[in-house]
């Protein structure tokens, strides 16, 4: 049963849902990966109206951590990638057309490597293009504040004050 919510679009860590034109026929499909925190799906209303222009729109909606029950496993980089592929996969099924994805932010680096190993399987769902927008692929190059954060404390230091337990 997990497994095939998933590849319907419907997990306990997210959404996949589709927007398209009333009364015009399907259009190329976008895979939009949404962020997994801070401003989610919700904040890429105007990227979605305008990708809609010319595309029927998939976007990722991720649930809210508090709100998945623990029976569910936990949700690591693999899994990130592995929802990321079943989306892809998931996109084309229902559109048996060439998927274009495009990341914002988070999910840039799981994007890029769930297209890798789609590639890599000569999976039909592998996507025909993929924009990386706002994501740092390598932090080390040009440093933000929060990379430089990261790098100055131990790892012991995080886990003592930044890192919480919930049920």
């Amino acid at each position: 049963e997990w497994r095939q919510k998933r590849r319907s679009g419907l997990t306990p860590f997210g959404t996949l849902l589709r927007f398209r034109k009333e009364g015009v026929p399907d259009q190329p499909p976008v895979l939009l990966a949404a962020p997994l925190s801070g401003h989610f799906a919700t904040l890429l209303r105007e990227t979605v109206r305008t990708l809609l222009q010319d595309h029927t729109v998939y976007i990722t909606d991720w649930h809210n951590a508090r709100d998945v029950a623990l029976r569910h496993g936990p949700f690591g980089l693999d899994d990130y990638i592995g929802h990321m592929m079943d989306f892809a996969r998931a996109v084309h099924a229902d559109s048996d057309r060439e998927v274009h994805l495009v990341a914002v932010c988070q999910p840039c680096v799981a994007a890029l490597a769930a297209t890798a190993l789609l590639a890599e399987d000569g999976d039909p769902a592998q996507p025909r293009t993929v924009t990386l927008m706002a994501g740092p692929v390598d932090c080390r190059v040009n440093p933000t504040e929060v990379n430089r954060l990261a790098t100055s404390k131990p790892i012991r230091w995080f886990e003592r004050q930044l890192i919480s337990h919930v049920p």
